[in-house]
């Protein structure tokens, strides 16, 4: 689902209705306050990065494909140009990890190499399996 105003587009996914129209509105609200003015600047591509992080393989549990499906199609999103378009080198995914420790290194490092740019944006994305 694409909420577009002005230059601004937001995509939202797995949400509820609710949360659909508690984002439009909000944006609504925001548009009004900025005098049809964008909402938002985006940040810096050269400058941001972004980390996915995934897992698709279990021992015990049934497998998720789709995980590894959403991660490459999320990349592809974040470096095309109806989204931030950033370097693909600034899109880091981290599918399956080993140990959380490869999930939190990788989150580091974008947010230095975020930082040390002048960036003060960093995204973290992440899907987990529900029903615990």
């Amino acid at each position: 689902m694409e909420i577009r105003r002005g230059d601004t587009v937001i995509v939202l996914t797995d949400c509820s209705d609710q949360e659909i129209q508690q984002a439009t509105r909000a944006l609504d609200r925001l548009d009004g306050e900025g005098g049809g003015r964008p909402v938002s600047v985006l940040p810096d591509p050269g400058a941001s990065r972004a980390v996915l992080i995934g897992t698709s393989r279990y021992r015990h549990l049934e497998q998720l494909p789709a995980v590894s499906n959403n991660l490459r199609a999320l990349a592809g999103l974040l470096t095309g140009p109806v989204s931030l378009h950033l370097p693909a080198q600034h899109v880091s995914v981290v599918e399956n990890p080993a140990a959380g420790q490869s999930a939190v290194g990788a989150v580091r490092q974008a947010a230095a190499e975020a930082t040390a740019h002048g960036s003060d944006s960093a995204a973290v994305g992440g899907s987990v399996r529900g029903g615990y």
